[in-house]
């Protein structure tokens, strides 16, 4: 195939505990906030061609991809998309997981992991084989959109312009953001961030 677009799109604000709280896998839905920021992206996707929507399992993904109004197209959820698993520290602010300084080290740790949860290259790799998995399975899709998690973009994103896994810590996106990776002749360019 020539050229091909994939479009990354982060859920909108979801109900949280704490306003710093790790909620990778924890699944609290959208907020109102998160609701309308998913309709406005609906509103500015709709003229694309997509040939397909793909989503986190977790329901602020699945739901910011229904919202998104995009006619005859069905939201499919993949796996191997879902946020980091923080394990214990799931629902817990940063500043209440500060305080057990020895297990805040092992986590900041260029591979660290918090306590029970999953480690920063084996995130990594998860949602690269997924992002692969999915590139080839659409190979014949020009356009796709996939909507995730901010790690998850960013991870995505520092892959595809061959920066290694440490290379997502310099990308933020903000909520309901869209990037854009453009693919010709094996070549990734990104050419949209937080639009």
């Amino acid at each position: 195939m020539g050229m091909r677009s994939i479009l990354l799109l982060r859920h909108g604000p979801a109900d949280q505990s704490a306003p710093d709280a790790f909620i990778g896998r924890t699944n609290p839905a959208l907020t109102e906030q998160g609701r309308e920021i998913a309709k406005a992206a609906g509103r500015r996707l709709s003229h694309l061609q997509i040939g397909g929507v793909y989503t986190s399992p977790l329901i602020r993904c699945v739901q910011t991809g229904r919202l998104l109004g995009l006619e005859n197209l069905p939201v499919e959820t993949v796996e191997g998309l879902a946020e980091r698993d923080f394990g214990a520290w799931e629902g817990r602010s940063r500043a209440e997981c500060r305080r057990d300084e020895a297990a805040w080290a092992e986590f900041a740790a260029p591979d660290g992991a918090p306590p029970q949860g999953e480690s920063v290259s084996a995130f990594h790799t998860r949602v690269i084989d997924a992002y692969n998995d999915l590139l080839d399975k659409t190979d014949d899709k020009p356009v796709i959109l996939i909507v995730a998690h901010q790690s998850v973009i960013c991870a995505i994103a520092a892959d595809a312009l061959r920066l290694g896994m440490e290379g997502a810590y310099h990308f933020r996106c903000m909520p309901g953001s869209l990037a854009q990776i453009d693919y010709a002749d094996g070549f990734a360019t990104l050419s949209r961030w937080n639009g």
